[in-house]
C-alpha cells in the first residue's frame, strides 16, 4: 500500500481485490455510504470493522495487519464536517 492514510488503505485493498463499494459493503456487513466516508476521510471504521478488514485483505493474499491498519495518520475529520475550531 503506498500511502499511510487509512482511506487510501481501504482504496487501495478494494482495488487489488478488483470490488467495488457495494460489494465490500456486502462483504463487511455494513452500508455502501459507510465505505464511502472511510475512503473519503470522513470517518474511520470501528475496530470490529478494521478486522474484517484485515480478515478480508488475507483472502487476497495481500498482506496487512491491524496494527497496519491502525497505525495511520488521519486529516482532521472535524474540519472536513465543517465544524469551526475555536480558540479561548
Amino acid at each position: 500500500m503506498t500511502t499511510n492514510t487509512l482511506a487510501q488503505k481501504i482504496i487501495d485493498l478494494r482495488s487489488k481485490a478488483e470490488i467495488n463499494q457495494q460489494e465490500l459493503a456486502l462483504i463487511l456487513e455494513i452500508s455502501q455510504n459507510r465505505i464511502s466516508r472511510f475512503e473519503n476521510d470522513l470517518a474511520r471504521p470501528s475496530n470490529q470493522v478494521t478486522q474484517r478488514l484485515v480478515e478480508f485483505a488475507k483472502m487476497f493474499d495481500i498482506e496487512i495487519t491491524l496494527e497496519d491498519m491502525l497505525s495511520t495518520s488521519t486529516g482532521d475529520v472535524s474540519r472536513r464536517r465543517g465544524n469551526k475550531k475555536t480558540t479561548s
